[in-house]
């Protein structure tokens, strides 16, 4: 029974460990922290669904990898104007986002526009958001994004400043 609780507290210690591990770790270009990323969503990705990958830099230095798929968007990326689109597989993209109010994605990278206005009543409640956070600092020049969360990072993106989820009400038809 002692040797159970033993070996029982043993593998809790080393999975903290692990996790514990992972945050923190450092990447000296954003192009490795992003395939990091990517790669670790795969793995998160039990279901398969995933295809689209969403990188987005703030201007308080933190850099978002968040996934979803081709054909359920998430609703706050309207904001966002796409800066560059890379294919990664066949059907597999990155698409990197800047922040803007006042132009919306029109997404020519996957097929189709984004350029929708978005109805509160009929959208779908967001409750889970797979991403990883990076942090990015500058030492003597050289840039260095620090893993900061991995997982469900929906209650970071709503509290970002920089990342505002805002959804934009259809207006009623007159009759």
């Amino acid at each position: 029974m002692i040797k159970g609780v033993l070996l029982l507290l043993l593998i809790v210690l080393l999975s903290c460990n692990n996790i514990d591990n992972r945050q923190g770790k450092e990447f000296s270009d954003k192009d490795k922290a992003v395939n990091f990323a990517i790669s670790n969503l795969k793995k998160l990705d039990r279901s398969g669904i995933y295809d689209l990958y969403y990188v987005i830099e703030t201007e308080d230095n933190f850099l978002y990898v968040i996934n979803t798929n081709k054909n359920n968007r998430l609703t706050f990326m309207y904001f966002f104007d796409t800066i560059d689109c890379k294919p990664i597989k066949e059907n597999e993209y990155i698409i990197y986002l800047n922040r803007s109010s006042d132009n919306p994605q029109k997404d020519n990278c996957v097929g189709k526009s984004f350029n929708v206005i978005l109805n509160l009543t009929e959208g779908e409640v967001l409750l889970k958001l797979q991403g990883i956070i990076f942090k990015k600092s500058t030492i003597n020049n050289i840039d260095k994004y620090t893993l900061i969360k991995e997982g469900d990072i929906l209650k970071d993106v709503e509290n970002d400043p920089e990342l505002i989820i805002k959804e934009v009400p259809e207006e009623e038809p007159e009759l």
